[in-house]
């Protein structure tokens, strides 16, 4: 995989697409840039209430359902863990106690990756 995927997810989002051309780090290792958008990400919603990240996120279930083995794992790895394992209220990572899922909001992406996101 040669493409910039953290930079491309960053693009759908115009104020996010801004914030990641100053604060963008680690480009060329994936996992990790893909982790500090997550990071970005959060941050960037808890200033701006309204954001609107359907963008985003429609190129990410987009890229689930039609990308290669290794971009889907860089995404539920990389992408989509990496915000689930973020504080919502700081972008910071989270303690070890886990988070309940709400059960309404994960129905469409199981059926997208084969399989069930309950904790282990």
């Amino acid at each position: 995989m040669t493409s910039d995927v953290a930079s491309e997810l960053a693009s759908r989002i115009p104020a996010l697409a801004t914030d990641w051309a100053v604060n963008a780090e680690d480009l060329d290792l994936p996992y990790v840039a893909v982790g500090h958008l997550a990071r970005r990400l959060i941050a960037l919603a808890n200033v701006q209430q309204a954001l609107d990240c359907r963008p985003l996120f429609d190129d990410v279930e987009a890229r689930l359902m039609t990308g290669d083995p290794a971009e889907r794992n860089l995404l539920i790895v990389g992408f989509l863990e990496g915000l689930q394992s973020l504080d919502g209220r700081s972008g910071k990572p989270m303690g070890t106690a886990p988070r309940p899922i709400d059960e309404s909001r994960v129905g469409g992406l199981e059926r997208h990756v084969g399989g069930s996101l309950e904790a282990r």
